[in-house]
């Protein structure tokens, strides 16, 4: 099975973390918010951004379409998300009753 091509532009990008943003906001409104619930989420959104890494980055792809500048720009965003994963993981493992 052939898969069509994907251009992800800056733009394009910006628009769907703002889209996530979005949801996450909402979605946070309607439960009691916590360390742990902060944590999950970002361990998701983590993998999110592992798998787009996976399909784009490191296998080439971007580069190939001539757009090097975006895939540095998805390692540093998965840099910075791995980062707060990790701090938001501590974070929730020193709630009391965790």
């Amino acid at each position: 099975m052939k898969r069509g091509s994907m251009k992800i532009t800056r733009v394009r990008l910006k628009e769907l973390v703002q889209e996530e943003m979005s949801t996450l906001k909402e979605a946070a409104t309607e439960m009691e918010q916590s360390h742990q619930d902060l944590a999950v989420k970002v361990s998701r959104s983590a993998s999110v951004l592992d798998d787009i890494m996976i399909e784009y980055v490191d296998s080439g792809w971007l580069e190939r379409q001539d757009q090097a500048s975006l895939a540095k720009n998805l390692e540093d965003a998965y840099a910075v998300v791995d980062k707060l994963r990790n701090t938001f993981s501590t974070l929730a493992s020193s709630e009391p009753g965790m």
